[in-house]
């Protein structure tokens, strides 16, 4: 009966390890709002006005962000993995372009 008890023990553990991060280990991201360039030359970078009036600096790679710098001031719906804080600005990891308006 003990070798069952812990037998039973492990795999309630390895569900509820299952159950609590599946909602939380890989939810996707998205923000919509207008894509611009910020900043002054030779310091320009993208940037993004969310729908609700938040400013975000983009990062990701060259060829996404080549793909957005062709899309100023274009309404667009990015998925982003991250937002690190700054002083004046987060900081919004994108990876991709779900859509543009």
């Amino acid at each position: 009966m003990n070798k069952y008890f812990i037998a039973g023990i492990s795999i309630i553990l390895i569900l509820l390890v299952f159950i609590g991060c599946a909602g939380t280990c890989k939810s996707d991201k998205t923000i919509s709002g207008t894509v611009f360039v910020s900043g002054n030359e030779p310091f320009t970078y993208l940037a993004l006005k969310s729908d609700d009036d938040k400013y975000y600096k983009i990062e990701c790679q060259d060829t996404l962000k080549k793909e957005l710098w062709s899309m100023q001031g274009k309404i667009v719906k990015l998925k982003y993995s991250d937002i690190k804080k700054s002083d004046k600005q987060g900081i919004l990891t994108v990876s991709q372009i779900i859509s543009e308006d």
